[in-house]
């Protein structure tokens, strides 16, 4: 059910190779430091209790597994693992019986690929720099049990008309939200998820 949510064709991931969807899934969910082949190797050798590491995937097949696999799969193992901390700690720290949560962002430089200009466009780039796409990560986090409950990404210059808790918040619990307009952001407080303050920060 989980793969074929989250695989991109009908087709992908069904026949039976060295990365089925739940291999490259764990691959891509650990950091990884080193050159692709480095991580490759070293990642087989662990999952398949090789006293060294050898090649047994390249790193052209894993680009092209990669194709077949699509984003949501990880913002779907993120919001499990958020909804299964906030519905089964104990010890939750909260501000007045709320959660405290802050939104910021970042620009990230994406890569030059079709799909991707499509979605994001083009930004001119400084003197020195070619053109490319460039997306604003937003960052919903909180800041006192140290939790980014969520991700959004979208074009760079795309303003959020709405209020930020919208695409970001997880709905299980009560929070207190606080940002700023510079990020493009909308402040709002939610309770018992519902909205009673939305104002821009002037």
């Amino acid at each position: 059910m989980f793969k074929a949510k989250h695989r991109l064709t009908e087709n992908s991931f069904n026949r039976t190779r060295k990365l089925p969807f739940s291999v490259l899934l764990t691959y891509f969910l650990n950091l990884t430091k080193g050159s692709y082949q480095q991580e490759l190797d070293n990642f087989f050798a662990v999952i398949q209790s090789n006293p060294a590491p050898t090649q047994v995937v390249t790193k052209s097949a894993l680009t092209q597994a990669r194709k077949h696999l699509s984003h949501t799969a990880f913002i779907n193992l993120n919001h499990q693992v958020v909804n299964d901390y906030y519905t089964d700690h104990p010890a939750l720290k909260t501000w007045k019986g709320f959660r405290l949560c802050a939104i910021d962002g970042s620009k990230l430089r994406l890569p030059n690929e079709p799909d991707i200009i499509e979605t994001f466009g083009v930004h001119t780039g400084r003197e020195s720099q070619k053109d490319c796409s460039l997306a604003l990560a937003s960052v919903y986090y909180d800041v006192l049990n140290h939790i980014p409950a969520s991700i959004l990404f979208m074009p760079q210059n795309e303003t959020v008309q709405q209020p930020i808790w919208n695409p970001l918040c997880p709905t299980i619990y009560p929070c207190l939200i606080e940002a700023t307009m510079h990020s493009g952001y909308i402040v709002c407080i939610r309770q018992k998820n519902s909205p009673f303050v939305c104002e821009p920060n002037q």
